[in-house]
């Protein structure tokens, strides 16, 4: 601890006069943090002599445009960091500060971009909607979703590519604390919540299920998202939909699984003709708020 070591713009004043500890890497973190914030080093001079010389002296500024849309509490985080050893903030302190634990993307606390309207209309739909949702989401494309792409990959902790039981129950009661919702948060609320989203049963919510309990149902309901739903059914291209039909579509696993789609093909057979047409579809999607 008693050398110059490391690349000049990212070194502490006490690297350069050859007597630090460990906050010596706060300080360099503040460096980065001031680049990926404005693009530019904080501390730069000509040759390196000249910036040893401005690190010393704690020579920095918010002087440049790219400053006037940063946030005071980031600012007067770095000006925290930028400080003589005995004043600097630890790594923990850091890690405490409203700016990094209240308001840093992914922060728990961030997620309330989770439209909570949405999820709990889709758990009272019936089978047979959820199963058009998920056929619509599964198709569209990233731009569309983007912001629940980004959803996902903050819920899912290990990013093994689905929600758990458990990242889902923390996830959705620090929605509820920062929204200072009524809700009560108990177990079986989070269960049978969770049961609704996971259309296939697998007791995991994989990111097409994820999606279509979040998606926007205007956005779903575009006729030509429908037709594109119907005629994916269609497999005799006849502009008729057979049970055999969706069951092909569907390959279900279990007879559990048939007898619902049974279900879901009788909702929508609405002259009980034995086949579904593409107005009895579109009908048959009104009805958005019965369970089966």
């Amino acid at each position: 601890m008693n050398s110059i070591v490391g690349t000049i713009y990212y070194m502490a004043p006490e690297v350069l006069e050859k007597n630090y500890d460990e906050k010596c890497d706060v300080w360099s973190a503040g460096v980065i943090l001031y680049i990926m914030l404005c693009g530019k080093p904080p501390f730069f001079g000509k040759t390196d002599l000249e910036t040893a010389q401005k690190i010393i002296k704690m020579d920095y500024d918010f002087n440049s445009k790219e400053w006037n849309k940063i946030s005071k509490g980031a600012k007067d985080l770095i000006s925290s960091i930028f400080v003589k050893n005995v004043d600097r903030p630890s790594s923990q302190e850091i890690l405490d500060t409203d700016w990094v634990s209240k308001l840093a993307p992914d922060s728990k606390t961030e997620l309330i971009s989770l439209n909570l309207t949405h999820l709990f209309d889709y758990t009272k739909l019936i089978t047979a909607h959820k199963y058009v949702i998920n056929y619509v989401s599964y198709r569209l494309r990233d731009e569309d979703i983007y912001e629940l792409i980004l959803l996902f990959k903050h819920i899912d902790k290990n990013s093994d590519g689905v929600i758990t039981l458990t990242e889902f129950r923390e996830s959705l009661t620090a929605v509820a604390n920062k929204n200072d919702l009524q809700i009560d948060i108990n177990d079986k609320f989070i269960n049978d919540l969770y049961d609704e989203i996971d259309v296939d049963h697998n007791q995991l919510i994989n990111f097409n299920e994820f999606v279509s309990a979040l998606l926007n149902y205007k956005f779903t309901k575009k006729a030509e998202k429908i037709y594109d739903v119907f005629k994916s059914f269609d497999l005799r291209n006849d502009g008729m939909v057979t049970l055999d039909s969706i069951i092909d579509v569907h390959k279900p696993k279990s007879n559990d699984e048939i007898e619902v789609l049974k279900g879901c093909f009788n909702k929508y057979d609405l002259n009980k003709d034995g086949v579904i047409q593409f107005e009895e579809f579109i009908k048959g999607l009104s009805y958005m708020n019965q369970k089966i």
